[in-house]
């Protein structure tokens, strides 16, 4: 079995697993620390696996030595050094570990194993299947689901599939939506088109605005990236035309009423920027270097300061709190390393990673690696992705040459 064919499988697995765990445990009766146990099996046995194997058949042609060596000394060693002398529990040791399998199965053997276009695209339709399944989970338990929108209320949306939180529903069909583009861009196939527009309707129906806003500049950065093969006149025609769309929406009593709501200027950011001002006071009672340590309990602080538990609802004080300026380096050097292998960082990665950035001011639930489902998934599409599709031009040359030789001997 070749190594590519175990990451397929593994890819959809560790964020299809973990989510049917948080939200499913209960109504299915699931024994929650086996399946913990399960999951880490699984995640120890694939990255073991994958860098033997890869040690054994690239040898020294392996590249993977510098990520390895960023983990080890910016994460690995300062959250052992912070684990040991805080006295912290196996719950924290697990996530330290978690982490570092994670970058190794979702950053560092794509890096190194780059999947055809076909087999890609198999993992994004089942993700796609998976979303499919949650939609009609939210059809079945509300037929009629646009009554449960509270849009004309105020009081948020209910459609939130098994998620049981209208934001995380929303995160996932904005994720469909995006790699249901790049999957279009990657075989030219307009049919992908069809579960991006019924991704698209349900991202409306949870009145998510962090799913809205992430799915809008992505959008937007898409198109704006096919300027030169479609040419400006036409680029300003399609944003000429999704302009008239939504002045035709906010005309129809329904969707300006919907829409409002999506936009509802005096909601500002819901009372996040007093959970920011705790959550930035906190970092500074850490080490401004490595911070409170990876699996810190930003809710125990939340609830002494403010009576409520919630996370930071912003990726970048989570990653401060988690691991200071010193694990800030380590994703800006992540994305250094990314952007000189990624084949597609023009069309799918730059537009998806400017939204993203965006989106991480907002929510927690993007910040890459944390063992988390819906972190997971954001993972995958940022680097696993565009790692899996990426080709080395030098390589590619000198197959390209070694082809022609032969021709023409």
């Amino acid at each position: 079995m070749k190594l590519k064919h175990l990451l397929i499988p593994y890819t959809v697995f560790i964020v299809v697993f973990p989510a049917l765990i948080a939200h499913l445990a209960v109504p299915l009766k699931l024994n929650v620390p086996l399946c913990e146990n399960i999951m880490d099996v699984v995640m120890i046995l694939t990255a073991s696996v994958g860098m033997v194997s890869l040690l054994i058949r690239k040898k020294s042609q392996f590249k993977g030595w510098i990520p390895l060596a960023g983990l080890l000394l910016l994460v690995v060693l300062p959250q052992l050094y912070l684990w040991k002398t805080q006295n912290r529990g196996f719950y924290e040791l697990r996530i330290i570990y978690r982490f570092a399998l994670l970058y190794i199965t979702l950053f560092i053997i794509p890096l190194e194993v780059h999947l055809h276009r076909r087999q890609i695209c198999l993992i994004i339709g089942a993700f796609c299947i998976f979303g499919l399944i949650c939609c009609i989970y939210e059809l079945v338990q509300h037929p009629r689901v646009w009554e449960y929108m509270n849009a004309f209320s105020g009081k948020g949306s209910r459609v939130e599939s098994f998620f049981g939180q209208k934001n995380r529903f929303g995160a996932y069909c904005a994720l469909w939506l995006i790699i249901s583009f790049f999957a279009e861009e990657l075989t030219g196939n307009k049919l992908w088109f069809i579960p991006a527009a019924f991704f698209g309707c349900f991202l409306v129906l949870t009145e998510s605005r962090g799913g809205l806003v992430l799915t809008a500049i992505f959008c937007l950065g898409f198109l704006l990236s096919f300027r030169k093969r479609l040419g400006t006149k036409t680029i300003l025609m399609i944003l000429a035309d999704l302009a008239i769309v939504l002045c035709v929406l906010f005309i129809i009593p329904q969707t300006r009423d919907i829409l409002m709501a999506v936009m509802r200027p005096e909601d500002g950011v819901t009372g996040r920027d007093r959970i920011w001002t705790v959550a930035w006071n906190y970092y500074l009672e850490s080490n401004p270097l490595i911070g409170h340590g990876l699996g810190t309990q930003i809710e125990r602080v939340m609830i002494e300061q403010i009576n409520s538990n919630v996370n930071t609802h912003n990726m970048y004080l989570y990653i401060l709190n988690c691991g200071g300026i010193v694990l800030v380096i380590f994703y800006i050097f992540s994305f250094v390393v990314l952007f000189q292998r990624g084949r597609y960082r023009h069309h799918y990665l730059i537009p998806f990673l400017i939204a993203y950035l965006v989106y991480g001011f907002f929510e927690m639930a993007a910040a890459p690696f944390d063992y988390w489902h819906l972190s997971n998934m954001f993972s995958i599409c940022l680097f696993s992705f565009p790692a899996f599709a990426g080709v080395d031009k030098r390589h590619h040359h000198r197959k390209h040459s070694a082809i022609h030789a032969v021709v023409e001997e």
